[in-house]
């Protein structure tokens, strides 16, 4: 499974922006995308559309799901940065 992770750059919901049509457009082309919010919220990943999905406590999220996913085998996990100063999460 290909999947794109957006580290959190603006909520999904504030302002529609390059980021989120970005994601969007890579879930249409058969990747699973998630977009990480910046703010915290106690609320479960939610899923938008099918493969996009919204993940609301990112680092909650990197410390307990993260792992399973880049554990399993075949996927392929890219980090797509659209913020300079999020060039940290790459090394994570």
């Amino acid at each position: 499974m290909n999947m794109i992770i957006f580290p959190p750059t603006i909520d999904w919901s504030w302002m529609r922006q390059r980021p989120q049509q970005l994601a969007k457009q890579l879930a249409k082309r058969g990747y699973t995308v998630f977009y990480c919010n910046q703010s915290t919220q106690k609320k479960p990943v939610e899923e938008m559309m099918p493969r996009l999905y919204v993940v609301h406590h990112f680092s909650k999220w990197v410390r307990e799901e993260y792992p399973r996913l880049k554990q399993t085998e075949g996927n392929v996990i890219g980090l797509w940065c659209t913020w300079p100063k999020l060039t940290p999460y790459i090394k994570k």
